[in-house]
């Protein structure tokens, strides 16, 4: 009887006296790592993948109005397609004749560094470019996409968790083997 209560207080000092280390080591880990992972420019790279995109939303909404503006009051010559030869219209004038819209904006260009501005006039179709000179909107968009690109493959990978764990089975695997 005696054996057996001085046998349990001893695996009792023995779980005490090896738990409480090993959950001071797992809390140090923890918090190293947390720390060394706040200087993870993951936060960073999605604000400024936010701005960027707002930023570029802004600056495509101020060129199609300098546009407008400028087809509007004959600053800008535009090109018209008259309705007689629309067979020979290009297949992105055609393609906006053929909608309901009473006028239109794209981007164009191989990367996207003009702006284009459609108006239907009765049956004819008037066009008016302006370059996009500070930077393309093919430009703008691929920067966007590679930034939330990597902010998703960041979170996909959630270094904190897979850390943590690894951190917390190897130190279970030390306890049980000793």
């Amino acid at each position: 009887m005696i054996a057996g209560t001085l046998r349990s207080k001893l695996l009792w000092i023995f779980l005490l006296g090896t738990i409480v280390p090993i959950a001071a080591v797992v809390w140090v880990a923890e918090s190293l790592l947390e720390q060394s992972l706040s200087y993870s420019t993951t936060a960073q790279v999605d604000w400024l993948s936010k701005l960027l995109e707002r930023t570029g939303r802004e600056y495509y909404q101020a060129s199609r109005e300098l546009l407008r503006q400028d087809a509007l009051t004959g600053a800008s010559a535009g090109t018209r397609y008259r309705s007689s030869d629309r067979a020979a219209w290009p297949p992105e004038v055609r393609a906006f004749a053929e909608t309901d819209e009473t006028e239109t904006f794209r981007a164009s260009g191989g990367s996207g560094e003009r702006l284009t501005y459609m108006l239907r006039d009765g049956s004819d179709v008037l066009v008016f470019e302006r370059p996009l000179r500070v930077v393309s909107m093919g430009q703008i968009s691929s920067a966007i996409r590679g930034a939330r690109g990597s902010v998703e493959e960041a979170r996909y990978r959630d270094l904190r968790r897979g850390f943590l764990y690894t951190i917390v089975l190897i130190t279970l695997g030390i306890w049980v083997a000793s």
